[in-house]
């Protein structure tokens, strides 16, 4: 500030006053640039103006999106909503308004090196609710009946499955808070199935030929964590970690369909399914 009036007086004296006035509306739009802007979605449609979707993009660091509508607003394209910049999302209540996907779309995506937070929200049959690569506070939400995808058979004689995803409600890989939060009913992907050998081959060759092996299943049914994670009261209840895929059917030599191996089981961990508990 002294600087700021020692500057002020040296150009009144010298009449500077184009100068001057620059500098002032300089520090007039750099303080208005940096005031918080309260965002709200109107309109609880997957697109369009006053939707979620179009506001995301136009938020600034530090501003606020509220909501004044309830109900549902359905997801249906794929990626999720993605959250880029240091902005907090405030909902109404996570019982009067609900984040849902269809075709197991993501529910919101925070990038890497952003730093948010997300309150009062329901997320329902999202395939994932949120993937977090940033630092994100999620509190007073609700996540129910989401679920990692699951893994897939490759289209090749013999091969194994692809194994399921961790995290039906959240997935995280940065650091997350999640206070007051329930998890119920939510699940990782199952593992996919081993590839079978078709007839043809099994009849073609007179030794033993495997099918492929089924996948393991996705760990963490509620929470698959691979960064730092804390969670302050919050309930878990009923959520199920992937099951192994089934493998494949091979050829036992004599013209016979031998079954290949189950996928493994789901590794332990809080984040884990069948767990009911609060932290």
């Amino acid at each position: 500030m002294k600087n700021f009036r020692s500057a002020l007086q040296q150009h009144v004296r010298r009449g500077s006053w184009p100068a001057l006035t620059l500098a002032l509306i300089g520090c007039f739009a750099l303080a208005c640039s940096s005031r918080a802007a309260t965002l709200v979605v109107t309109n609880q449609a997957n697109n369009g103006p006053g939707t979620l979707r179009a506001l995301l993009p136009t938020a600034h660091n530090g501003d606020v999106i509220t909501f004044a509508v309830t109900g549902i607003i359905t997801n249906v394209v794929s990626g999720g909503l993605t959250i880029s910049n240091n902005i907090s999302i405030v909902g109404p209540g996570s019982g009067v308004l609900t984040v849902m996907a269809t075709n197991w779309y993501r529910g919101f995506v925070v990038n890497s090196g952003v730093t948010s937070s997300i309150s009062g929200l329901t997320f329902y049959h999202c395939g994932v609710g949120i993937n977090n690569s940033g630092s994100l506070t999620v509190s007073n939400c609700v996540f129910i009946n989401n679920y990692a995808s699951n893994g897939g058979l490759v289209a090749q004689n013999g091969a194994s499955g692809m194994p399921g995803s961790g995290g039906g409600a959240i997935y995280n890989s940065g650091v997350l808070t999640a206070v007051n939060c329930q998890f119920f009913n939510n699940g990782a992907g199952a593992g996919g199935f081993g590839s079978p050998i078709p007839p043809y081959e099994i009849y073609s060759f007179n030794s033993y030929t495997t099918g492929g092996n089924g996948a393991s299943g996705g760990n963490g049914g509620a929470v698959y964590d691979l960064g730092t994670a804390s969670f302050l009261n919050c309930t878990f209840g009923g959520n199920t970690a992937g099951n192994g895929g089934m493998g494949g059917w091979g050829e036992s030599g004599t013209g016979n369909y031998a079954s290949g191996q189950h996928g493994s089981n789901p590794g332990p961990g809080f984040t884990g399914g069948n767990r009911s508990e609060e932290r």
